[in-house]
């Protein structure tokens, strides 16, 4: 049967024939994708003498900080900032004492995340979040957005372990804060406290290590852009 006999079949079929049909081919390019995702090889682990140690990694870094101490940057990425000076802050405090300032319960409708969150993020979630939705965007993944700033979206993430990012690129600047738990790419290691920064010339896929679930808060100023054979088609049926 040539293409147009089949084209002129599919378009005269039963509605419900068609709807089934649809499904099955989005089912197997989804497959698609994580077969080619699951195909590329997985980022080394790296210690933590190295993380963050490559040129353009440290460059992109610094070209937040310098921003931070400007005051040109976007509330959330400020906000990242803040919270990741905060918890390398507590990092160098006595033991004894960083115990007493841990909070001891949720004040918060993020429940169990806000013992994870220092005072700028506490701060900020609790000015722009009302109660939280979560939804599953990839296996393993979920998501909760924030709604709050025209120039940036803010969302947290909590990864499985083990679970990948597929392979994608970025329109604009983002910058990733481990929370909880660590992540890797093809840039380095990543554990809590520590900020990961993107921007157009990157092309990665981050990895969350296998040990316990990684949470991360993640400001963006576009959507990433998903790479690899099927990766805009997928893009282009998820846009929001």
């Amino acid at each position: 049967m040539s293409f147009d006999g089949v084209y002129s079949y599919v378009m005269h079929a039963d509605p419900h024939f068609k709807a089934l049909l649809g499904a099955g081919v989005f089912f197997c390019a989804w497959l698609l994708i994580l077969w080619g995702d699951l195909r590329q090889p997985r980022p080394g682990a790296v210690d933590g003498s190295e993380r963050g140690s490559t040129p353009e990694s440290a460059r992109r870094f610094e070209t937040l900080l310098a921003a931070f101490a400007a005051g040109t940057l976007a509330e959330p990425f400020a906000v990242l900032v803040a919270s990741h000076r905060q918890i390398k802050a507590d990092d160098r405090l006595p033991a004894a004492l960083a115990e007493a300032l841990r909070p001891r319960a949720p004040i918060s409708v993020l429940n169990e995340l806000e013992a994870l969150m220092p005072l700028a993020l506490r701060a900020y979630v609790a000015r722009h979040l009302g109660a939280p939705r979560w939804r599953t965007i990839l296996p393993g993944i979920r998501q909760c957005r924030i709604p709050s700033d025209a120039r940036a979206d803010a969302s947290f993430l909590r990864c499985r372990p083990g679970s990948a990012i597929p392979a994608h690129t970025h329109a604009g600047l983002e910058a990733v804060l481990v929370l909880q738990g660590a992540f890797s790419d093809a840039h380095g290691h990543y554990v809590r406290g520590d900020i990961a920064v993107a921007d157009p010339t990157i092309d990665h896929r981050p990895v969350a290590d296998p040990a316990e679930e990684c949470i991360i808060f993640i400001v963006q100023e576009a959507q990433v852009k998903l790479t690899g054979p099927f990766g805009r088609l997928i893009q282009r049926v998820f846009r929001r």
